[in-house]
């Protein structure tokens, strides 16, 4: 156990954790006709999927393209909900087919600012008065 308190995933969680993954990636970009046509089209990743210890619950962090279509994206998302569950069933071995929970992930929208701060003409001569 972590200091926080927070326990480490097991490898039967990992494993799973990991399959639902790239079952999830895969059904979206194959299954286009799950989503509502009033939505515009948006480029989704899923990038990671956490799920609980007893593999009832899974979280699946999914990056969208254009933040302004987020809301609707993960709504759209969690309209399909049920038809994804269903092909996962077929797909994995599993006792119980996990209630999947999709949650916006900005991690790559955090780096990109990061990086347009870090190349700040301010922030490069800062960056190259400290290293002389």
């Amino acid at each position: 156990m972590h200091k926080s308190g927070v326990k480490t995933p097991s490898q039967r969680q990992l494993k799973v954790a990991e399959q639902l993954k790239h079952l999830v990636a895969q059904l979206l970009l194959t299954e286009k006709n799950f989503f509502n046509p009033k939505v515009p089209f948006v480029l989704m990743t899923v990038t990671e999927v956490r799920i609980s210890p007893d593999l009832k619950n899974a979280s699946v962090f999914i990056a969208i393209s254009k933040e302004v279509e987020v809301k609707a994206a993960l709504e759209s998302l969690d309209k399909i909900n049920h038809i994804l569950k269903k092909k996962i069933a077929k797909s994995l071995q599993l006792r119980y087919v996990p209630k999947l929970k999709f949650l916006h992930d900005d991690t790559l929208n955090v780096a990109e600012k990061i990086e347009s701060l870090l190349a700040h003409e301010k922030v490069q001569q800062d960056i190259n008065k400290d290293s002389k």
